[in-house]
């Protein structure tokens, strides 16, 4: 829903530039928490959001013996039924049966504590290779609220998929209070007790995978005729599945241009991918004003003809010659691009942050019993009266679903 309205919003001319975007309103940071369960090392991370996503864990119940008499109840009525005649007065039991059976229906109630409970309470991520010792193994995995925004959704997720991989929804109530105070879920950083795991870099030159020397040894021992360097590329072709494996990759690339040249620096690799998009590539103004010269194409063509070669000259001007037909399309793609990459950059500088405590504005539910069918209600609170939004139906509402809400809308109480 924020993604469309984003999309809308940049291109549309009617609206006033100087007016904050819509989503911006409601954006914050998450900080992650990430624990090394073996040297105790921690890392920390943050990450930008539209909704605050909260889970609904049915253990949780506050009423479980209700809804467990309610239950056998049902099922004992079930059981009278079907010793009836069903063909007598059979729609007008239906009728008179239905609106009674709704109206005694009892549902598990989650409290709303339940659900921030479980958002704060860690995860372990299993198999993780840890960049402190080197080996695999447990970390634990916790979220805060790095920053509260002047608008805050709450997603409660009440959609999950069964153990047949089948779409199905939550039928209970989570009451949540118009009024809710969140302060405690704010993030706190770095803590001077803590110490820190090694960079995101040194990470990734332990994981950089290296050639199995068993599966490189038995390669060269075969005398197959292939050198070291190829027989360490067919290794890492083949994740040091073994061997055979690598020989058989070898024979399909006996004509690959680089089977014998070494293996490429890890670190160089990774500065050669970064560049290869062009996106932050720095553009010598010179050169694109030689080249547009030269080949007498508009300075905006050329940028982009440089950009998608990585600056190389000669590829750009192969580029400007075959794609002369769509130099325009190229150009507004490069613009759009740019302006995302600006919104970007511009949207995590501008996250408000104020207080934790917030008043809720308006609800969207879901009327019906699964994903794939009903439809969704708006409530909207104006002044002190609550009012529904039900297609185009347009009433005051005297029983807001504040158990029942798929999306919250909160707006930050600002201290006086």
């Amino acid at each position: 829903m924020f993604e469309l309205i984003s999309r809308r919003e940049r291109v549309s001319t009617r609206i006033d530039k100087s007016i904050p975007s819509l989503p911006a309103l409601f954006r914050f940071e998450e900080e992650e928490r990430l624990e090394c369960s073996t040297s105790r090392q921690v890392r920390y991370s943050t990450s930008e959001h539209l909704a605050l996503r909260l889970d609904i864990y049915i253990a949780d119940a506050i009423n479980k013996k209700e809804v467990a008499e309610y239950e056998r109840e049902k099922e004992k009525e079930k059981e009278k039924d079907k010793e009836k005649d069903k063909e007598k007065d059979k729609e007008k039991e239906k009728e008179e049966k239905i609106p009674q059976s709704e109206e005694a229906k009892v549902l598990p109630v989650i409290p709303f504590e339940s659900c921030l409970r479980h958002y704060l309470a860690g995860s372990t991520v299993e198999d993780w290779l840890s960049p402190a010792t080197g080996v695999r193994g447990e970390a634990i995995k916790s979220h805060r609220i790095a920053t509260f925004p002047k608008y805050l959704a709450i997603q409660i997720c009440r959609y999950y998929f069964n153990d047949k991989w089948l779409p199905e929804k939550y039928d209970v109530e989570v009451p949540i209070p118009e009024e809710i105070d969140i302060e405690f879920m704010r993030a706190k950083g770095p803590q001077s007790t803590e110490t820190l795991l090694p960079s995101e870099n040194s990470k990734k030159e332990v994981s950089s995978p290296q050639p199995d020397v068993t599966v490189v040894a038995t390669l060269l021992s075969m005398e197959m005729g292939f050198t070291e360097n190829a027989c360490k590329r067919a290794a890492l072709a083949v994740s040091n599945a073994g061997a055979e494996a690598a020989a058989g990759w070898l024979f399909e690339h006996l004509g690959d241009e680089n089977i014998n040249d070494p293996l490429p620096n890890p670190s160089s690799q990774k500065d050669d991918s970064s560049n290869k998009s062009g996106g932050g590539l720095v553009l010598n103004e010179s050169v694109v004003a030689a080249l547009s010269e030269s080949l007498g194409f508009e300075r905006q063509y050329v940028e982009v003809a440089l950009r998608h070669t990585n600056g190389d000259t000669d590829r750009a001007a192969d580029w400007l010659f075959s794609h002369m037909d769509n130099l325009q399309e190229s150009v507004s793609a490069m613009k759009a691009e740019q302006d995302a990459a600006k919104v970007t950059s511009e949207s995590k500088a501008k996250c408000t942050d104020g207080a934790g405590k917030y008043r809720m504005f308006a609800i969207i539910s879901h009327l019906g019993k699964a994903t794939s069918h009903g439809h969704y209600v708006a409530h909207v609170k104006k002044g002190k009266q609550w009012y529904i939004f039900n297609d185009g139906y347009v009433a005051k509402s005297q029983d807001p679903p504040f158990k029942y809400g798929y999306l919250y809308f909160f707006e930050r109480v600002e201290e006086s």
